[in-house]
């Protein structure tokens, strides 16, 4: 009897001991979230990033804060690295869109967003042609038949290269009848393509709608031109990319999304895409959605990888008829 009561004691020790050495591990997540913009703040990924991260922390959809985070360089390149080595235990995120797919296809680099877990689809976002206030360009013909009679001479500002609203623009001038006549300058992120249009320094820009709406509604910029289905109730006046003769099959500027580093488990993932969607099914996101001009749409992330799949297919198609890869 003895011998048995020493014996459990002696076992009892030693799963004390071993539950003291090997805790379970915390459950997920357990420390602050980075949500990482591969752009300078002011762009369409800081703006749109920013709302969705306030939108999780202000309604507790995580028991940790979601932090942004913007790491700029390489027109997109340098924050995408960051997140494509990060450790795989979903602390680390990115919030990017279908420039992923035409910087690749530009040749801007040889990697896209198959490099990456795709957590879930967010929302579309169209674009638009705008100019300063000012600008004596009251019309988008006026603005086609300055180029053309002006060779060189017309300053085109676009937010980087291989970006959405780039391939837009390329599309643009080839079908209206430009390219070549066009400077096309790129600033590598949005918000420093904004700041030149204001000072003056170039004469339109090619924009997605929440980079530049807000200078709309304020009076700083005007709209020649935008890429909606319909002209927009808020703007009757301005026609769309399809009224003027830009017939594109790019069906939209960006496609926005959140990806993870490759190889996060797929029990992280699941419950980061139902904390994504009760975001974008929020009253406040729907009333962002509204502000900025974009579309809510959400998907998972099987979703969100077969649009990008397809989109890709679409882009690459234009960029080898136009013959833009170099």
């Amino acid at each position: 009897m003895r011998i048995r009561t020493i014996a459990f004691l002696a076992v009892a020790v030693l799963l004390a001991f071993v539950g003291t050495a090997y805790a379970a591990p915390a459950a997920y997540p357990n420390r602050e979230i980075r949500y990482i913009i591969p752009y300078q703040p002011g762009g369409l990924s800081d703006i749109t990033s920013r709302k969705v991260a306030d939108i999780i922390n202000q309604k507790k959809l995580l028991p940790v804060q979601v932090v942004v985070v913007n790491i700029d360089g390489a027109s997109g390149g340098t924050g995408m690295m960051e997140v494509r080595g990060a450790a795989r235990d979903g602390y680390t995120l990115m919030h990017h869109h279908t420039s992923m797919i035409s910087q690749k296809a530009l040749g801007v680099r040889n990697w896209g967003f198959e490099a990456y877990e795709p957590v879930a689809m967010l929302f579309n976002v169209p674009a638009m042609v705008v100019v300063p206030a000012n600008s004596k360009f009251k019309t988008f013909d006026a603005l086609v038949q300055y180029a053309r009679q002006n060779p060189g001479k017309l300053r085109w500002n676009i937010s980087s290269v291989g970006g959405g609203v780039h391939l837009l623009s390329e599309v643009a001038m080839r079908q209206l009848d430009i390219d070549g006549k066009v400077r096309l300058v790129a600033y590598g992120s949005g918000g420093p393509s904004v700041t030149a249009l204001l000072a003056g320094e170039d004469d339109v820009s090619c924009k997605n709608l929440p980079e530049a709406i807000s200078y709309v509604k304020s009076g700083q910029f005007r709209i020649l031109a935008i890429g909606t289905e319909k002209r927009l109730p808020d703007f009757p006046d301005v026609p769309t990319f399809k009224e003027i003769g830009i017939d594109t099959p790019l069906a939209v500027a960006y496609r926005m999304g959140v990806w993870a580093p490759k190889g996060t488990p797929p029990e992280i993932l699941s419950q980061l895409r139902n904390v994504f969607e009760k975001v974008i099914k929020s009253p406040e996101f729907e009333a962002a959605a509204k502000e900025l001009g974009i579309e809510p749409m959400f998907g998972d992330g099987e979703m969100l990888r077969q649009l990008f799949t397809e989109d890709a297919k679409v882009i690459e198609a234009v960029v080898k008829e136009l013959n833009l890869k170099g």
